[in-house]
């Protein structure tokens, strides 16, 4: 029979199909091992009567006029090969969800976790505290009927990181140093803090890993965690996931540019790094610190005299400021002075500068040259005062080499000039700063 919900008439168009196997409890597919991954589609699925509710719209879902839709599922078997915490996560084009029950039948399930509603597509993760040797029944869900929810889907499972909990955060030591991390697999606590919403949020979505660190000097550092998905970096001290405190001291992520923090620390304190996804991206990325140069900020350029000077110096430990210029790194490693952050490609890696200041005593030809120490450095040339007001009065010359950046321009007599100093695709080290201003500078 085919009947109208609101008794109208009219042409429509019959269509049927076979549903899953694994559409029923009873008939779950079998996933096995601490880690993998599976096709599955709830094409054709339905809601078997009296499945357990997970999230806000599970369930029959009711309708104008007292009508019910059910949301259509399909299940999974696995069992835990060992006591841990293990990650669920569904990817598909659709709005699918992912709970993880315990129990023998469908009408007698304890739900064990289940994904929050999701911000972003992607951000699907349920994450269970499983006890070896225990029989899990895992149900994938579309989360809202009324949103096309059908559909083929990927459904994977994993270990946690073992630094996925602040009280289990890896132990780092030292000025400087890295390590690779991942946040593959792991989950947000209650109450814990986000740093993408600048605040804790209620529904505890995302995925965070924890580091503790001990200042070993009274000094302003960089952490970082670059990798091929986006990350996002804050610094905290507090002795327990609720009540911890932000001690972050540059917060480049509130623009969404890089994917790094700062802090200025006091020595022998004690600081918990967060590394927390963006928009629910999860995967490896290399952890670093570093004190800061002490020219990394404009204001504290590092001053130049004469007319042949010669300095070394180093990137290591950068960062950029909100409104500085970023000399946009093209194919062929030249640079382009004239754009800025905003119309910067998105490719563009975070940036890692420098500052030097230098006042011409004469109206001469200048060059200044950068050699790195295995790594191709990127320098332009800025007239003016204020970060927000630079003029960039020299581009860079794109033969100089693969470990050399220089630009050339015509001083002014009496002209303060800022040196920016940065490394292609992100890179760091350090680096010789020469400068000559005469008649016979630009070769």
């Amino acid at each position: 029979m085919v009947e109208d919900m609101n008794k109208g008439e009219g042409g429509f168009g019959l269509s049927w199909t076979r549903g899953p196997d694994n559409d029923n409890f009873s008939n779950a597919a079998l996933i096995s091992d601490e880690k993998g991954s599976t096709s599955g589609t709830n094409i054709g699925a339905s809601y078997e009567e009296r499945e357990p509710t997970i999230g806000s719209h599970r369930g029959p879902i009711q309708k104008e006029g007292g009508n019910s839709i059910p949301s259509p599922s399909v299940w999974y078997r696995w069992i835990a090969p060992d006591d841990g915490e293990y990650t669920f996560h569904v990817k598909d084009d659709f709005m699918s969800t992912v709970g993880v029950m315990s129990g023998e039948s469908v009408d007698k399930l304890t739900v064990e976790t289940m994904a929050p509603k999701p911000l972003f597509p992607e951000d699907r993760y349920a994450t269970l505290h499983a006890v070896a040797g225990t029989v899990y029944s895992i149900m994938v869900v579309d989360w809202d009927y009324y949103l096309d929810g059908m559909g083929p889907f990927t459904l994977n499972w994993m270990p946690a990181p073992k630094n996925n909990d602040f009280a289990k955060a890896a132990l780092i030591k030292g000025s400087s140093g890295h390590l690779a991390g991942t946040n593959l697999g792991a989950s947000i606590e209650k109450d814990e803090l986000i740093a993408e919403f600048d605040g804790k949020h209620p529904d505890s979505i995302g995925s965070s890993v924890w580091y503790q660190w001990t200042a070993p000097a009274n000094a302003s550092y960089r952490f970082g965690a670059d990798g091929k998905v986006h990350h996002i970096v804050a610094i905290t001290s507090g002795e327990s996931v609720d009540s911890l405190k932000d001690e972050t001291e540059t917060a480049p992520h509130k623009a969404m540019s890089k994917y790094f923090a700062t802090v200025n620390a006091v020595k022998g304190s004690k600081y918990n790094i967060l590394v927390e996804d963006y928009h629910a991206e999860q995967g490896a990325f290399d952890f670093n610190w570093d004190p800061r140069p002490v020219n990394d900020d404009f204001g504290n350029a590092i001053l130049l005299v004469g007319k042949v000077m010669t300095v070394e110096g180093t990137n290591v430990g950068s960062t950029d400021e909100t409104d500085e210029p970023a000399p946009v790194q093209k194919p062929d490693g030249t640079t382009d002075a004239q754009k800025k952050d905003d119309d910067a490609p998105a490719e563009v890696p975070a940036r890692r500068s420098v500052w030097y200041r230098w006042t011409a005593s004469y109206s001469d030809p200048t060059s200044f040259t950068v050699v790195g120490d295995k790594f191709k450095p990127a320098v332009t040339v800025y007239a003016g005062t204020a970060l927000n007001a630079l003029t960039p009065v020299g581009m860079e010359d794109s033969g100089a080499g693969e470990t050399t950046a220089r630009v050339s321009f015509t001083a002014a007599a009496g002209s303060s000039y800022y040196i920016l100093v940065d490394g292609v695709e992100g890179k760091t080290g350090r680096f010789s700063l020469s400068g000559v201003s005469s008649v016979n500078a630009v070769k």
